[in-house]
């Protein structure tokens, strides 16, 4: 190969090492540095533009170019994701090992298909031809499982245990494989050179299934609990009403002795104890009428379920507009929505001391409906990329209901977004039912 194309490849292998490193950190530890096709080419560029420069002044040095390229990325993952600068550090340590290591798998991968025969000459060295394209084969390949896993809106997201698990893993792993080569020159046996490529294979399969089984699980184990607490709720509404309708049976069947009573008191002219007792009465009927209307439902029974915790923390309730037009959406989804949007804005209610409140506003104008729900806290407001992070200490176990939100948002075409205005969260959501009609009817 020319010297000149030799080094024009070699830079462009090394680009493509850096867009493999920004995949495995969204695939594996939910880290988005691009949220377009263009931003990968100009991270990319950049990155071609800067190794060159590299290259041309240690051109005997590859250790230097492969440091110039972790702390390259540490940089634009810091900057891009806005993630704790040893959190992107150590995950792109672990990115830059786990993208050796599947390197490795696959060469081994086109060893048992005897793809190795097919070689090139550089610099007086034979080499497999497939070694030059195994990081493109592994971009490729990451790029499906990246698309199938946002196709599915399953994140794997490990944790910082399985991250580290992995990272000695992949350390460890290029050892074995160096025995058995030992050991490969001593048998130079066919069948034993099969057996330990399987073996290696099959290893490295079962380790990384494992691990991302364990991560599904351990998330649907959550959603699981999550969907028990939206359960709970419903259940101690249905109680809250049965126990009202009681309390109003009985109000009304004593209704005629208390305005007897009443009558009483006013021909006595026992004028001030017959307002006492009128008091009495209203604060009586309005704590056993008083529930919560929106017009849907599935959120009226949510919020009246919840009406305690409201009453407790001095939650005000404002509503501005009626949610009737989410008729579109089905009851399940309409309450793991709502119910997860609740609990959030009570939850950060709960560490707020002044005006606590969990405003609705919703207005609907040609075939846009849109819902805005505000609530007071006091957190600092952070992202995940385009998810809520949470704030609560177990973090493995929590978050799950907000994305849940979000995925119902878009499962029915819709728009999103959060903030903070004025010490308030803010939650916009954007609905476009003529579509949603348009799609029915079809």
């Amino acid at each position: 190969m020319d010297p000149k194309v030799e080094f024009i490849f070699s830079i462009v292998l090394n680009a493509v090492l850096v867009i493999n490193i920004i995949l495995f950190l969204e695939l594996f530890f939910g880290i988005s540095l691009c949220k377009k096709k263009s931003q990968y080419a100009m991270i990319g560029i950049v990155f071609i533009v800067m190794n060159m420069m590299i290259a041309l002044i240690f051109k005997d040095n590859p250790w230097i170019q492969t440091i110039a390229i972790y702390f390259y990325m540490v940089i634009c993952g810091f900057l891009l994701s806005k993630e704790k600068f040893i959190k992107v550090a150590f995950f792109t340590l672990v990115a830059i090992v786990l993208d050796i290591q599947w390197t490795s798998i696959l060469e081994l991968i086109s060893k048992l298909l005897g793809l190795d025969v097919y070689t090139i000459v550089v610099d007086g060295d034979t080499d497999s031809i497939t070694y030059y394209f195994l990081d493109i084969i592994l971009f490729l390949l990451l790029i499906f499982f990246v698309g199938f896993t946002k196709r599915k809106k399953k994140q794997i997201q490990l944790s910082i245990g399985e991250a580290v698990f992995l990272f000695f893993f992949c350390i460890f792993s290029p050892m074995i494989i160096m025995i058995f080569q030992v050991l490969e020159d001593t048998f130079q046996n066919y069948l034993y050179t099969l057996s330990w490529m399987f073996f290696v294979i099959l290893l490295n399969v079962a380790v990384f299934y494992g691990i991302i089984y364990r991560n599904h699980a351990k998330y649907y184990k959550n959603l699981s609990e999550n969907f028990k607490e939206q359960f709970n709720s419903e259940y101690a509404y249905f109680k809250d009403y049965k126990e009202t309708q009681k309390d109003m049976v009985k109000f009304r069947h004593d209704y005629r002795n208390h305005m007897l009573l009443l009558e009483s008191m006013l021909e006595k002219g026992e004028y001030e104890k017959a307002k006492d007792y009128f008091n009495q009465l209203s604060e009586r009927g309005e704590k056993i009428g008083k529930k919560i209307l929106t017009g849907n439902e599935i959120v009226d029974m949510l919020f009246n379920a919840k009406q305690e915790q409201f009453i407790e923390n001095n939650i005000q309730i404002i509503c501005n507009g009626g949610l009737e037009p989410l008729k579109f959406m089905e009851d399940v989804d309409c309450c793991i929505l709502f119910s997860n949007l609740i609990d959030n804005a009570i939850e950060a209610n709960r560490k707020c001391q002044q005006k606590p409140h969990l405003t609705i506003k919703s207005t609907q104008k040609q075939g846009v409906f849109m819902v805005e729900l505000s609530n007071r806290t006091e957190e600092k407001l952070e992202r995940e990329g385009n998810f809520l992070k949470t704030t609560k200490e177990h973090k493995e176990k929590h978050g799950i209901g907000t994305r849940n939100a979000f995925e119902i948002i878009e499962k029915y075409q819709g728009e999103y977004r959060f903030f903070v205005r004025e010490h308030d969260f803010v939650m916009q959501m954007i609905f476009y039912t003529d579509r949603l009609s348009q799609s029915e009817c079809h």
